[in-house]
Parts: C-alpha cells; sequence; structure tokens
C-alpha cells in the first residue's frame, strides 16, 4: 500500500491529466490523497466531480508554500510520494518503483524523468534510460553538483524513516527545499537510490521557482550547508571555490549559448561528462578558439541527432 499526495494550485487542466495517469497504474492498490492549495473554483468544481473510493481531498482556505508540509501528518502507509498537479507518471511507475524500493532496502528511490512542456510536447531528452541503479554516496554538496539528487515528484520514501528522524521541508533555503531535505536525510543515513529508468514525466514552466530564482535559491542553499557543517577553513576553502567555479561556469555557460543560439547542449550531456563539460566551455570562453567553438557546436548538432551519451575526447 502506498499514499500518493498530490499537491495542486489552479491547474485544472493539469490536474485532470495528472490524476488520470495515477488512477491507471498498474499497481492499484494505493490512496490519492488530494492537497489542494487555495485554488479558485474551477480546480475546486473539477476535484469535487471526481468519483473514486481511493480518493481523498485536503484544502488549504489560502496559497501557501507551507502547505506542504502538511502532507507528513496524512501518511498511514508504508510508503509515499509527493507529486505535482502537472507532471504525468508513466502506466508502470509504482509497480516498478515499489518492486525495486522493497527488494534493494531504499528509504528514499527515485527515477529518470523526460522533460515535457507547457503543451506536453517532449523537450530534450537528457537522463540516463539503461535501467541502472545509481546510490547516492558522499558529502551532499558533491552531489548536488553532480546532479544526483532525485527529481522529487518521482520519489517513494519509507515512512518509517521520515517519521523517525522528523523530516520535513525547511523553507529558510527558500525554492531549494527539495534539494535540503535530500541533505537532511543523507545526514541521518539514508538509503537514497536513483532508478535510471524514464517513468516519468516532468513538466517544464518558464515560470517555475527552479528556473526564476536559480542563482538566489543555490547561494542560499550552499550557505546553509557551509553552516551547518562547521568546516574548518582549510574545508571551508576548497567548497568556496567549488561554489565560485560553478557559478561562474554556469553565468558564462548561458550568456555563452545564448550568444551562440547554443540553447540546449548543456543539459542534453550526461551528468557524468561535467568535468568535460567546464575543461569545455572555460577552454572555449577564455581563449576563444573558433576550432574548439565548431567542435561545441558540432557536439550539439550530434547530440541532437545521437540523443545518447557523450563520448570523451581525450
Amino acid at each position: 500500500m502506498i499514499t500518493i499526495a498530490l499537491l495542486t494550485y489552479n491547474r485544472p487542466q493539469y490536474l485532470k491529466i495528472a490524476i488520470n495517469a495515477i488512477l491507471n497504474q498498474s499497481y492499484q492498490e494505493f490512496e490519492l490523497i488530494v492537497f489542494d492549495n487555495g485554488s479558485e473554483i474551477e480546480t475546486t468544481h473539477l476535484i469535487s466531480s471526481l468519483k473514486d473510493r481511493r480518493i481523498k481531498v485536503v484544502r488549504n482556505h489560502v496559497n501557501s508554500r507551507e502547505f506542504v508540509n502538511e502532507i507528513f501528518d496524512f501518511i498511514n502507509s508504508k510508503y509515499f510520494i509527493i507529486t505535482h498537479d502537472d507532471d504525468i507518471m508513466a502506466k508502470g511507475f509504482l509497480s516498478n518503483m515499489l518492486d525495486l524500493i522493497e527488494k534493494e532496502n531504499f528509504d528514499f528511490l527515485g527515477c529518470s524523468v523526460e522533460h515535457i512542456n507547457e503543451l506536453g510536447e517532449k523537450l530534450d531528452f537528457f537522463g540516463q534510460d539503461d535501467k541502472s541503479l545509481k546510490i547516492l554516496r558522499g558529502d551532499p554538496i558533491n552531489n548536488y553538483f553532480d546532479y544526483n539528487y532525485p527529481s522529487l515528484p518521482t520519489v517513494v520514501m519509507r515512512a518509517s524513516f521520515v517519521k523517525k528522524y522528523q523530516l520535513k521541508f525547511n523553507f529558510s533555503v527558500g525554492p531549494a527545499a527539495d534539494a535540503y531535505f535530500w541533505y537532511q536525510a543523507l545526514k541521518f543515513g539514508a538509503k537514497i537510490g536513483v532508478y535510471n529508468s524514464v517513468l516519468f514525466s516532468y513538466r517544464i514552466h518558464s515560470n517555475q521557482d527552479s528556473v526564476i530564482n536559480k542563482w538566489t535559491m543555490e547561494l542560499i542553499l550552499f550557505e546553509k550547508w557551509l553552516t551547518e557543517k562547521n568546516c574548518d577553513n582549510q574545508s571551508t576553502l576548497k567548497i568556496f571555490d567549488r561554489c565560485y567555479l560553478y557559478f561562474q561556469l554556469s553565468l558564462r555557460e548561458r550568456d555563452f549559448q545564448k550568444k551562440h543560439k547554443i540553447r540546449n547542449f548543456i543539459s542534453s550531456i550526461d551528468p557524468k561528462s561535467l568535468s568535460f563539460k567546464r575543461k569545455l566551455i572555460i577552454f572555449s570562453i577564455i581563449n576563444e578558439n573558433p576550432i574548439f567553438l565548431l567542435l561545441y557546436k558540432l557536439r550539439y548538432i550530434a547530440m541532437r541527432l545521437l540523443r545518447s551519451k557523450l563520448i570523451y575526447i581525450g
């Protein structure tokens, strides 16, 4: 048995699609709790029209970021998931994820996603889909840099672990609360895994918090981590250097791609090629080498055509 907590706010056109995907899962032993975060009447009417014994509704009278933490008070099953009204589960999502979390004894298990736009059209694929299994280990900052954290709406959570350590979302870090949640879980020894199989469609919006507030979000997050780690001077300097490089490259990368119209190249590279990506951008920007720039563009074209992992160059 699993509880599916579905957060919604004023997106009835997406909510109906998300609910249908949940109700059509191949695994049917679940309860669905729709957490309505202060929606207007159209969303309320849609929710009221749902006739299924597995569906319950919890309504908030006003829209509040902290509303998500009320979900933890409603969990009575062994596992649960916190997902969103604009995302879509593949038909075999629950059966695959529950089978794997039981078999491997994970506390948290996410999966690869495909990105879709506001119209439901697929965007350039960048996740792994080889059915391998990745286990998060080591420092949470390194895991963040290497894109190891699972996407929250895909994560099946073991309720006993969450309750034991009283985990909730800390909104003092702003929109980065989900990344900080994984940091807390790792700190308490959680076994977190990512199943590299695309079982979920994650919708990208231009007005998402993670898009609008990316730089502020990450700076607050790193400051929080550094404060809690109580690092000595040498460790703090190493972390700061990596953070600084990360931000400088991200900003230069954004300007570089805008200038040369290479919008999706970096997002399409396999995360394991991150060190190569850094060297490539640094060399291209600092040296302005036309041959390297051509190579950069060719790699972009190749990724679009092959839709496969990046092959390293020397």
